[in-house]
Order: C-alpha cells, then sequence, then structure tokens
C-alpha cells in the first residue's frame, strides 16, 4: 500500500494492542535462579574459591608405636577470570529527536533498543553458559566444564581436563568431578528415558543430606521425562517455581522445569540465533575408551547422537558472579557521538562469570530419544 495514498494522508494509523510482543527473550528457569545466587565481584585480579582435596594423615596404632607426622597439603585453589559482554545500542539523533515524540509516539524508541539491549545480553550469556570457556577463554565457565571428569565427553563432546586452573585426577584426584551420564543405547544412537536410570543420575548429585534442587531440560526433554515416567512415578504434584513462576512437577527433592535456553534437537544453530550462540544438539566422535555411567567405548560406538540434555542441578553450590561497577554489572555506558553523522552508539555492558562450589553436586544427562 502506498503510504501517501489518500486514506493514509487523512487517517491516523492504529497500532494494537499498545505493546510490543517479545519474541526473542525467554526467561531461563536456571538464570533465574543463578540471579539469586549473585555474589558481587569488588575487585581483584581474578575470583576463587578453596577446596579441601583430601583428609589428614591417620592410623590405628599400639602403645608405643611411632606415627606418620609428614604434613600434608589438604587445600587447593579453584581460579575464575572475569569475563566481559556488551551489547550496543546505536540510534539516530533525527529519529529521537524529530519523529519519535510526544503523545504520536505509540512507543519510545529508545526505550525499547535500551530494554533490547539488556535481554540480548542477558541471551548471550545464558546461551553460552551451558558451554565451556577453555578452548575460547572469552567464553563464561559455563556447565560444560562446572560437570566434567576429565574422561567422559559432555553434551557439546568437549572433556574439561581441568576446572578453575585445577587438573582433574591429578593431585586433588576426583574431588573436581561432576557426574557425566549417557542415556542412549550400546551403538550412540539416542535411547529413552526411564525412572532407574533419571534416578541414578539423581543419586549421583546426592552428597550427605545436600540433594538437587533443579532439573532442568529444553520443551522436548522435559515431555520425554513425564510421558515415559508418569506410570512408573506418581508424582502428581504440580509445582510453581519461586524464582521463575514457570510450572513444572517435582521429582524427588527437585523441580523439573522446561528452560527454553537449554541446548536441545530443537534448539538453534548460531546463525538461526542472531549470532548469540548455538544451542542445537548433534553429534561428535566418541572418545571414550572404557565405559562408565553407561557410555559405549568408541569401538563399539564412533560417534555419540547427544539427543536431548538433562541436568540434575544443585544450584545452591553455583554462584553467578557480577561486578558491583554501575557500568559493568549490566549497566549502560550512556550514549557516545560519533564525528562524521548524527549517530550515536551506547552499550549495556557486564562483567561476569559462573563459578561451581563442588562439581561433584551436578549431574548431566544426555543422549535421550523418546
Amino acid at each position: 500500500m502506498d503510504l501517501r495514498s489518500p486514506v493514509n494522508i487523512v487517517t491516523r494509523r492504529e497500532i494494537y494492542p499498545d505493546l510490543i510482543d517479545d519474541f526473542w527473550f525467554t526467561e531461563s528457569a536456571w538464570f533465574a535462579r543463578m540471579r539469586e545466587r549473585v555474589v558481587p565481584f569488588r575487585g581483584g585480579s581474578f575470583t576463587s574459591s578453596v577446596f579441601r582435596f583430601r583428609p589428614m594423615t591417620a592410623s590405628f596404632y599400639k602403645m608405643g608405636a611411632t606415627h606418620n607426622i609428614t604434613k600434608v597439603q589438604t587445600l587447593a585453589e579453584s581460579a575464575f577470570g572475569i569475563k566481559l559482554a556488551q551489547a550496543s545500542i546505536p540510534e539516530f539523533k533525527e529519529e529521537l529527536e524529530i519523529f519519535n515524540k510526544s503523545d504520536l509516539a505509540v512507543f519510545s524508541l529508545l526505550d525499547e533498543d535500551l530494554e533490547n539491549g539488556l535481554q540480548t545480553v542477558t541471551d548471550l550469556i545464558s546461551f553460552a553458559a551451558w558451554g565451556q570457556g577453555q578452548t575460547d577463554d572469552s567464553l563464561p565457565n559455563g556447565l560444560s566444564e562446572m560437570i566434567g571428569d576429565g574422561v567422559l565427553p559432555n553434551w557439546d563432546g568437549f572433556v574439561a581436563p581441568s576446572y578453575g586452573g585445577v587438573q582433574r585426577n591429578g593431585d586433588v584426584g576426583a574431588v573436581l568431578n561432576g557426574n557425566i551420564v549417557w542415556g542412549g543405547t550400546q551403538t550412540g544412537a539416542p535411547g529413552d528415558i526411564n525412572f532407574p536410570l533419571l534416578n541414578y543420575a539423581y543419586d549421583l548429585a546426592c552428597k550427605g543430606a545436600e540433594e538437587p534442587d533443579l532439573i532442568i531440560s529444553n520443551r522436548l526433554g522435559r515431555s520425554f521425562m513425564w510421558n515415559k515416567m508418569e506410570p512408573q512415578y506418581r508424582y502428581t504434584e504440580s509445582v510453581s517455581d519461586p524464582y521463575w513462576g514457570g510450572s513444572g512437577f517435582r521429582f524427588r527433592n527437585a523441580y523439573v522445569m522446561v528452560d527454553e535456553h537449554a541446548p536441545s534437537t530443537q534448539g538453534l544453530t548460531d546463525v538461526d540465533n542472531y549470532g548469540l550462540g548455538n544451542y542445537k544438539t548433534g553429534s561428535f566422535t566418541n572418545p571414550v575408551l572404557a565405559t562408565k555411567n553407561f557410555f559405549p567405548i568408541n569401538t563399539d560406538a564412533p560417534t555419540l547422537t547427544v539427543g536431548e540434555v538433562i541436568w540434575i542441578l544443585n544450584t545452591n553450590r553455583m554462584v553467578f558472579r557480577i561486578s558491583d561497577s554501575a557500568e559493568y554489572g549490566f549497566g549502560f555506558s550512556g550514549f557516545m557521538g560519533t564525528p562524521d553523522s548524527e549517530k550515536v552508539v551506547g552499550r549495556i555492558k557486564a562483567a561476569f562469570n559462573f563459578e561451581g562450589l563442588g562439581s561433584k553436586f551436578q549431574t548431566v544427562l544426555y543422549g535421550i530419544g523418546g
């Protein structure tokens, strides 16, 4: 239609409804929890956490015996650098100062772009948080390396040899090892979820009185859990997540929730996701040499097809470190002009990282296809 047709010249347009539908940002159930686990980063060259990896020397003895009084090292430290992310917000001053103003502006273009910028940088981080920051150290140290054991591949095919700069299975033994479980067939294809498998994966993350509090998967993975296991385990209690507000159901002590940012066969590639990151699962070459947690060895299954992924998490054992800077704590830089035009550019900035306080409290289960 010609925008200068007679009817358009004499008639105001209507926008209905007078709001903007948000198709690009869907709240992440896990990320909502992590916002409740924020620990401000107040400065320094990096952030770290100290852990005990072995007991003191002890023994039974007979009267008069000599004792081993060798001083042993019992403490180690995980160290994490702060990661940086930004979303640029370019504007033309003419649009803001001349056209998009007064009561004729149904929406504020500036307010919309600022809100979109904050959501964009949050999306960027939440997609990357499922991965790892060891092959590309500009990325956050996410769940793929947090829940690693130095031997088994995670959902993205990455085998995490270390965490926080500390070598797994070395001097600290298996203290830093998370739990990775294969749910597929022994030929590497996806398999069906069932109650014994999910219960086994859940139990791996139970230590003492501590249990997982959140089980997350994308929409299809959650559907598989509900459809396959409901006849075997009568969890009829529907729950509403207190951090997120979304609905789900309970499995033992954990809420089972859909997280639409979680990697899935129905996820998006980086290209389809406007360059914000890949969360579409695929397949990779199997590096497993000895069977563990139902993983087939690579001679029996040269390729592993990931299918759907289920995370069984103790979110009380994670923290989200965010700079206490007003600008770098998801703040706005303000607009800066460009010398050759009326374009101005501002940025939403974040200085942050994720930190696991005990990988052994976390499980990832993948290879689910029904």
